[in-house]
């Protein structure tokens, strides 16, 4: 019975540690933010500055870009940041954190570290 209640209370912090990744302090949600912000626009300078140079792009049939052709091609996130759309953070240790966006049926999901 001990570790039903236990397993209970790691889910219940789980969930309110991955809630507040929409905090205006939050300085990852910042940086997602902020990513999003240049994919949509085509910043190149500021998709250098987040990107790291062994990043990788999955599309949504599964087809892995390598960084250098996801810039020339262009590509867009499927989910970014808006009206309808929640982020869900997920933390791993204290230098990785992993963000799951979603808008109804379409996610997207990032990694900061």
């Amino acid at each position: 019975m001990g570790l039903i209640k236990a397993g209970m209370v790691i889910s219940i912090l789980s969930t309110l540690i991955s809630s507040r990744a929409s905090a205006a302090d939050d300085p990852v949600g910042a940086a997602d933010k902020a990513l999003v912000a240049a994919f949509e626009k085509g910043d190149r300078a500021a998709l250098n500055k987040y990107l790291d140079t062994d990043f990788t792009w999955i599309d949504p049939n599964g087809v892995m870009v390598f960084r250098s052709d996801a810039l020339a091609l262009g590509m867009k996130p499927l989910v970014g940041e808006g009206e309808g759309v929640e982020i869900v953070k997920h933390p791993y240790g204290d230098q990785v954190i992993w963000l799951q966006a979603h808008a109804g049926k379409n996610f997207a999901a990032r990694a900061f570290g």
